[in-house]
């Protein structure tokens, strides 16, 4: 686990108080993200993450829970625009063995990769359909099917059509598709989508 270079006197102003708990650095984490304060936020789980390896190390345990830390810092570092720090972070998640390690958190891999697919929207039509092949493989490995989380189909269904991505997009209409129920805005959403693609 790779964590980027942070002020820590930043993090540690931003605890209460001196002896601070890494639940409670976690707990503040989450606050923070919730109410949108994301590089605060993605700085606190980075320090999460730090403590919850350290304290793992001294135990002689898996550090876990570090990972769940980890990529929530990396999503944060994405939502407050800091990609640079957000892409490695989120590609050394994806690598993470989270069926044997975090089996009730394999859902984090496809998190990360629709993070990442978020990002290549800038980056063009054959990043994007790249990414996307590498989402729906790794994640099949993993034993998920991608995309799976709902507000994230509906996203990656826009970016896909944007992008004039038509095998991205018919992969994403057969994802929606299998939903019940379908709500009416994804149903305006897949007629758009089935109309592009005739």
């Amino acid at each position: 686990m790779n964590l980027p270079d942070y002020d820590f006197t930043k993090a540690s102003k931003l605890f209460k108080k001196s002896e601070i708990s890494t639940s409670d650095i976690a707990d503040k984490a989450y606050r923070l993200w919730k109410k949108q304060e994301y590089e605060d936020a993605a700085i606190l789980f980075c320090e999460a993450a730090r403590r919850t390896q350290q304290e793992s190390l001294s135990k002689d345990s898996h550090y876990g829970e570090a990972m769940n830390h980890y990529i929530r810092a990396a999503f944060n570092f994405n939502l407050a625009g800091k990609y640079s720090v957000a892409e490695p972070m989120l590609h050394e998640a994806i690598k993470y063995d989270w069926p044997s390690i975090l089996p009730n958190d394999v859902h984090m891999v496809e998190w990360a990769y629709s993070y990442l697919l978020y990002n290549a929207e800038t980056k063009g039509k054959e990043v994007f359909e790249a990414l996307f092949d590498e989402a729906i493989q790794h994640c099949i490995g993993v034993g998920r099917n991608f995309p799976s989380i709902h507000p994230q189909q509906e996203a990656l269904l826009k970016i896909a059509l944007n992008l004039q991505a038509h095998e991205s997009v018919r992969h994403i209409i057969n994802a929606i598709q299998s939903r019940k129920p379908i709500s009416r805005e994804a149903k305006l959403l897949l007629k758009q989508a089935m109309e592009t693609i005739g």
